[in-house]
């Protein structure tokens, strides 16, 4: 136990480290105050915080990367047990489907929890970290439909290029020195987990990789978990690069309520339109211009948002909410999401829910809570339950305000390359 509380102490001034990286009296004036920039990415999320860091690889251009959340210095987040805590917490933007007609029946008013980053990292920030880049078959058939360069072939050699990966698969379709660490952990792999693999090879099913040539079979997943710490696109791609790109700006706490046009007969997307987050609705707008794109990022929801309120979409929607039509699109239509079915297994003898203590993880040299879900996975999903002492926990917001005090609190709204 006082291992353990030691432990709790060490992440502590662990996030005091990361709250000091972000010290808003070490930053430049607002980058807001420019009145224009070569490229805009709007959301830095799973996609922004990778595209604003390859765009800002070229020292010749500006990148301005706007998060409506704020900087990602929450303990819970760079834990990878804490996950199940992120939920329903301040960067979660917490949301819920409307009724469903074909699923959710189980769920009061059959509606279905949204979550949703709203962080520096955006969801790959709240995630449970398990990478799965999504089925070949998926890909050609997007290029089929018209994506020019969306083949799996054609995308293979850029996850390639991301990634960094460390464990056993197959060779031909991971990369090694990438931002992207992807790793396998083998430490701790319960009782449970290897059972249900070995039995199921008994069966018949092949032990896969299931981000290599083929997912039909069964596989322990793979994490982008590094050195025992989440591994968020802003920790891949932000981060590292932070002190040496004079020509990224990012800014976070700050919402695009939509975007702006140039004058002129056809519409051509010149700027975005900045809100506080805090006072979305009433707040003071600011234009900031592109001389080149913007670059929507703001996942699912947040892109098809911005382009609803921009006028970019189904005209009979636009019109019944009185918004301008610019474009008459299909956006937001034909929204498909994954179905997860937990399945819960009653086993006397094999201790599938453990009791799991940082004291006990520390001393390995993954450490700091490495356990996640999905141990191992038959097909799409399935995981052992388990329990975990992580930290004295505090209902929400309390434990929050207690993390950001101890840590030094605070956040900061900006940075910059050349303030590292």
């Amino acid at each position: 136990m006082v291992v353990a509380r030691c432990l709790g102490w060490v992440l502590l001034v662990h996030q005091t480290l990361l709250v000091a990286v972000w010290d808003p009296s070490k930053l430049p004036p607002s980058p807001l105050d420019k009145s224009e920039f070569d490229y805009i990415v709007v959301g830095a999320g799973s996609a922004g915080s990778v595209v604003a860091s390859r765009l800002s690889e070229d020292p010749n251009v500006t990148v301005l990367l706007l998060e409506a959340g704020e900087v990602d210095s929450q303990t819970e987040i760079h834990v990878p047990l804490a996950y199940v805590d992120l939920q329903l917490s301040p960067v979660d933007w917490a949301e819920q489907t409307v009724p469903q007609k074909h699923a959710c029946g189980g769920l009061e008013g059959r509606r279905a929890r949204w979550p949703r980053g709203k962080v520096l990292g955006g969801s790959s920030s709240i995630n449970a970290m398990i990478y799965v880049r999504g089925n070949r078959e998926d890909y050609d058939r997007w290029r089929e439909m018209g994506a020019e360069g969306w083949s799996y072939r054609e995308v293979l050699p850029y996850f390639k290029k991301s990634e960094d990966f460390r464990g056993r698969g197959d060779d031909e379709f991971h990369g090694t020195g990438g931002y992207l660490t992807v790793s396998q952990s083998t430490q701790f792999r319960t009782l449970a987990a290897r059972s249900f693999v070995e039995g199921t090879k008994e069966l018949g099913y092949e032990e896969v990789d299931n981000n290599g040539r083929s997912q039909l079979g069964v596989s322990f997943p793979q994490y982008t978990i590094k050195d025992g710490w989440r591994l968020s696109t802003a920790r891949a791609f932000l981060h590292p690069v932070r002190g040496n790109r004079e020509n990224l700006y990012v800014v976070t706490g700050k919402s695009v309520r939509s975007l702006s046009f140039a004058p002129g007969a056809s519409p051509t997307v010149d700027g975005v339109r900045v809100v506080d987050t805090k006072d979305c609705a009433n707040g003071e707008e600011k234009v900031v211009k592109a001389r080149r794109e913007v670059i929507l990022t703001a996942s699912t929801v947040g892109t098809t948002k911005i382009l609803l309120l921009s006028g970019i979409g189904p005209k009979g929607h636009l019109e019944d909410v009185g918004i301008p039509v610019r474009a008459d699109l299909p956006v937001g239509e034909n929204l498909q999401d994954h179905i997860m079915v937990p399945v819960g297994y009653v086993a006397p003898r094999i201790p599938i829910n453990e009791t799991i203590s940082l004291s006990e993880q520390h001393a390995s040299e993954s450490g700091r809570g490495t356990r996640v879900p999905g141990h191992w996975r038959r097909g799409r999903e399935n995981r052992p339950r388990f329990r975990h002492h992580l930290l004295r926990r505090k209902s929400r917001p309390e434990a929050h305000e207690e993390h950001q005090r101890i840590a030094g609190g605070g956040t900061a709204n900006v940075w910059r390359g050349s303030n590292g």
